[in-house]
């Protein structure tokens, strides 16, 4: 995991690099347990919620929890604000290119705050 921070903004960027595929979904036991709390509560549950950002269980969606896992414990001498999370798979895609995963912040909010 790589944390840049800028010191004139304050903004924190954080890019993962995974070693599995980040489209790949997992579910949670069978097809209907596909989101983030998966293993929780079925995806009809989820989705029947008008303001849900839900995302999907992607092992990249799932390392984009985990680095905000790792910011959360991380003491900052002053306060930060953070930037962008992203995740990099070294696979590439078929040209040979990197490719990535983002997600919003208001996205990954959504799925922290349900996760907690």
């Amino acid at each position: 995991m790589i944390v840049m921070r800028n010191k004139t903004t304050k903004l924190v960027d954080v890019v993962k690099i995974s070693y599995n595929n980040p489209w790949r979904v997992i579910n949670w036991g069978d097809s209907r347990h596909t989101n983030l709390i998966g293993a929780h509560e079925s995806d009809d549950i989820e989705n029947a919620k008008s303001d849900s950002l839900m995302l999907k269980a992607a092992n990249g969606n799932i390392d984009m929890i985990e680095a905000m896992l790792v910011l959360n414990a991380c003491k900052y001498n002053s306060p930060v604000q953070i930037g962008k999370i992203s995740v990099v798979s070294y696979l590439g895609n078929k040209k040979g290119e990197s490719t990535g995963l983002e997600a919003s912040n208001k996205e990954l909010m959504y799925c922290w705050n349900r996760l907690n």
